[in-house]
Formats: C-alpha cells, sequence, structure tokens
C-alpha cells in the first residue's frame, strides 16, 4: 500500500508542532493559573519586581498577571473557568470545590518535568515566562523534600488538610511504604532541575543541594537493583524510559555509564519476558498476559534501550511486540482496540504512551505504516476527541514556526473551560459515525506526565533544518562511543 511518505512527514510535522503547543498550554493553565495546589506565597511588589524586570509584551500582560504561584499539584479537578469575565488578579483559578487535595510524588516529579521541558523550549521567545516556570519547578521540588518525606528520607504521599488558605499548613501523610518508581521519576526531575540550575546560575546552595540529593537517590536506585528487576513489566518499562532521559540529560561521563549498564539490565529481563508471540507477561513470575498499554511502554523501553546499547537483540523484541498490536489496530477507527467495541476508552496517558512508541517505531526502522498510523492516531484521539476542552491561541509561534490549532476545538473564551488535558474519554461504536463522551475532571500525573512526554519526544523531530533520518544518525553515532 502507497502511504505517500513524504505527505506523512509533513503531517507528522505538523502534528508535533500542535501538540507541543497543546502541552505548552497544558502546564501553563493547569500549573500556572489553576490554582490547583498549594499557593506559594510572594508578596506582590515582589512579583512585580520580577516581573518588570523582564520586556513583557501587551499580548502576555493579562495572562502573566493571573499566574498564581504553586508548591505542589493537588490530585484532580475540573477546569472550569467561573470568573474568566473578572478583572481581579487569578481569574482563570479553578472552583476549589473540585480539588482532590491529595497530593502525590509523581505528580510532582512529571510536574517538575514538564515545567523544566517547557522552559527549555520557550527560552528564546518567552523569557518572562521561562523564568516563572523554572522558579516553580524549584518550588515543587522544596515542597516535596520538607512535606514528602518518610523516615527514610523517601518520597511519599501525602494530602493537604489545610481548612482556609490563610491557616497553618496542615499536611497529613498517607503513605508509609515508599514505591521505587516514585524515587526514580523524582531522581530525573532533581536531575533535570540541577542541569537547568546551573544553565540558569542559580544560587549556588541549591545547586550543591539537588546535587547531593540527586545522587543520594541514584545510589539508592541502584542499591536496589535486584528488586527493580522483579518488578512489573509495566514498572520496569517506565523506569527504563526514565533512565534512558536520564542518560540524555546528564552531561557526566560517569553518571551516563552507569544509566547504561541499568537500561542494559533492565531491558534484558524485559525482553526475556515476551513470548515468542510478542506478547509480554506481567512479571517474571506471573505469566498473565500484560495490558495492550504495558505493551506500548515496553516497545517503547526496548527501543529507548536499543539507541543506548546498540543491542540489535532489543530492537528485534520490540518489533516482534509491534507486529503483535498491529492486530489490534482498527483503520476504521484510528484506534487500538482490543475486546469489546462497545467499551473503548482511552487516557491522555494512554494517548500519550502510543504516539510515543510509534514515533520510535518509525524513527527506528523508517515504517512508513507506523507513520500513517501515528498521524490518524493522533487526529482522532487529541484533535477529535474533546480531550483537549478548548485552545487559548488560534495562531501561535513555536520554535519559529507559525502554528494554526485545529478549528474543531473551540476558543477557551468561548467556552468558559482551561485548554488542558483532561484525563480520558469513551467511544461508543453502536452509532456511525461513533460518539465520544470525554470526561469532565483534569489528573495532575496523567496530564503532566503526558506533556513532558510530547514535549521532549516532539520537540525533537522538529528541530529546524534536522530531519528525522539526521536526528537518528546522531543518535547513533553519539552511542556509538559508550
Amino acid at each position: 500500500m502507497e502511504y505517500h511518505q513524504d505527505t506523512q512527514k509533513e503531517e507528522l510535522i505538523n502534528s508535533a508542532l500542535k501538540l507541543c503547543c497543546i502541552s505548552i498550554d497544558n502546564i501553563k493553565w493547569g500549573l500556572l493559573y489553576s490554582g490547583a495546589g498549594i499557593y506559594q506565597s510572594i508578596e506582590e511588589k515582589e512579583f512585580k519586581k520580577i516581573v518588570n524586570s523582564f520586556d513583557v509584551n501587551y499580548e502576555s500582560k493579562d495572562l502573566i498577571d493571573n499566574i498564581v504561584l504553586l508548591k505542589c499539584s493537588y490530585k484532580k479537578g475540573k477546569p472550569f473557568l467561573p470568573f474568566v469575565d473578572s478583572n481581579s488578579s487569578g481569574k482563570y483559578v479553578w472552583d476549589s470545590n473540585s480539588f482532590n487535595k491529595t497530593i502525590y510524588p509523581l505528580a510532582q516529579s512529571f510536574s517538575i518535568l514538564s515545567l523544566l521541558k517547557a522552559m527549555d523550549l520557550l527560552k528564546s521567545q518567552d523569557s518572562l515566562l521561562s523564568y516563572l516556570m523554572h522558579l516553580t519547578a524549584q518550588n515543587f521540588y522544596d515542597f516535596a523534600t520538607t512535606y514528602m518525606r518518610n523516615e527514610d528520607g523517601l518520597f511519599i504521599a501525602v494530602e493537604d488538610k489545610t481548612r482556609n488558605i490563610n491557616d497553618e499548613l496542615k499536611i497529613k501523610t498517607i503513605q508509609k511504604e515508599a514505591k521505587i518508581i516514585d524515587q526514580i521519576l523524582m531522581h530525573e526531575a532533581l536531575l533535570y532541575l540541577y542541569n537547568s540550575s546551573l544553565a540558569y546560575n542559580s544560587d549556588t546552595p541549591s545547586i550543591e543541594r539537588y546535587k547531593i540529593e540527586k545522587d543520594n537517590l541514584f545510589n539508592f536506585i541502584f542499591e536496589n537493583c535486584n528488586q527493580i528487576l522483579e518488578m512489573s513489566s509495566k514498572e520496569i518499562s517506565l523506569i527504563i524510559s526514565s533512565l534512558s532521559r536520564c542518560y540524555d540529560i546528564t552531561r557526566n561521563d560517569e553518571e551516563k555509564t552507569k544509566y547504561h549498564l541499568l537500561v542494559f539490565l533492565l531491558c534484558a529481563e524485559l525482553e526475556s519476558r515476551i513470548k515468542i508471540t510478542g506478547e509480554i507477561q506481567r512479571s517474571c513470575l506471573d505469566t498473565i498476559i500484560s495490558s495492550i498499554i504495558t505493551h506500548f511502554r515496553a516497545l517503547s523501553a526496548l527501543l529507548e534501550g536499543y539507541h543506548i546499547t546498540r543491542m540489535e537483540n532489543f530492537k528485534d523484541a520490540a518489533i516482534r511486540i509491534y507486529n503483535t498490536l498491529l492486530d489490534l489496530y482498527d483503520p476504521y477507527y484510528s484506534l487500538f482496540i482490543q475486546g469489546n467495541y462497545s467499551k473503548i476508552s482511552y487516557s491522555i496517558r494512554d494517548i500519550a504512551e502510543i504516539i510515543k512508541s510509534l514515533l520510535l517505531v518509525y524513527i527506528s526502522t523508517q515504517d512508513e505504516k507506523a507513520l500513517k498510523i501515528l498521524n490518524d492516531f493522533y487526529t482522532f484521539t487529541i484533535e477529535n476527541s474533546s480531550i483537549i476542552p478548548s485552545i487559548s491561541q488560534r495562531k501561535t509561534n513555536f520554535m519559529n514556526y507559525e502554528v494554526t490549532m485545529p478549528e474543531i476545538i473551540p476558543n477557551t473564551l468561548d467556552v468558559y473551560k482551561a485548554p488542558v488535558f483532561i484525563k480520558s474519554f469513551r467511544v461508543s461504536c453502536r452509532k456511525t459515525p461513533p460518539t465520544i463522551t470525554p470526561s469532565k475532571s483534569y489528573n495532575s500525573i496523567y496530564s503532566t506526565y503526558s506533556s513532558y512526554i510530547f514535549l521532549y519526544y516532539l520537540s525533537k523531530i522538529i528541530e529546524p533544518k534536522k530531519s528525522i533520518e539526521e536526528i537518528l544518525n546522531e543518535s547513533t553515532e553519539d552511542n556509538s562511543n559508550i
């Protein structure tokens, strides 16, 4: 079948640009304007002093004036804008009655990571917003280190029990045993924060503290390698991807060598769980087949492991998984469907995993079918599904491109809904065309994770004057020296 690869490549670039802009909107409106977390106290004069030290254009001034600096991200809330016509500061804050005030380590780490990635991409076009994102990321980590540790100094979930905003802060611990996956993702966040703080030339005491704490977390991870090897296939896949990004983020050769070793060991373990059919069992002891999303996570992880280690068997194992997943793809709906067609549901996190996996398959193999599926899947799940309630700007600039956002998604001020990723949607195939029912809530873990994944992987393929083939060749050259 002819897929007209050049046209599909152009469509991929356009989709990537739109998805990156949508992801940045999600970060801004979910973490900077929503008020869905504990407020960072700052004097109005001090905030204005920061703002006035930058050259703020007229178009962005309204949004800057309505930023509510946070120290953490609540589990979820409803992204409605009841005060959108108000002239008062903070007019885009969501209804606090809709907030679930549980605070998870993963929400903190993904918030930090998404803020920092967006900050890097926006530095040249909006230095003030970039600075405020970096400041918020620091606040999020400071809160986590102060309030979200157990007796062993590891990160755990807590809940904000403070009744009124002016009352003394009351944080209740709701988890005693720390999860290894939480520590690994917090390590990635701290590594990124340490590197970005060096680039920003932040105060030396903070940089030194970040270095000490990231090293302590990595030592914990390294010392628990045997326990990690026994974790579920889902968790191992997420860990491989995180360590692969750490390998990419760090500039320290010794750290690269350690990440390389861990990625190799974990990929080898994951590969051993793949059946001849390409299906993956849940763990080393549980032979039940994993969920479809775990298959996508494992596919991504093995391809990332391949690009670091250059082990062909990891790539071969990933392609076996991919071929199995192709049997579940329905081109009529542009969805991967397993089981009952009347109970199809996708979360934004699922969508991020699948787009990331298809992109890595295409970059690794130049498979035209994967590219076509990726573009069609994006159109259905992002543009046509209402998983994004609104668009804040119809036209915008990103990475020196003029980006026109999808007309099918309404303007923010027309629907009074924030331009963020909501948690999920359901599809009913009983009617033609199928009916789509979006959820109403924003989930901080799902949302910030998805923004980070989209920005991290998609921004690489839209870097000006670089082709996908050049990116792949660079990856090969960089890793051949390890």
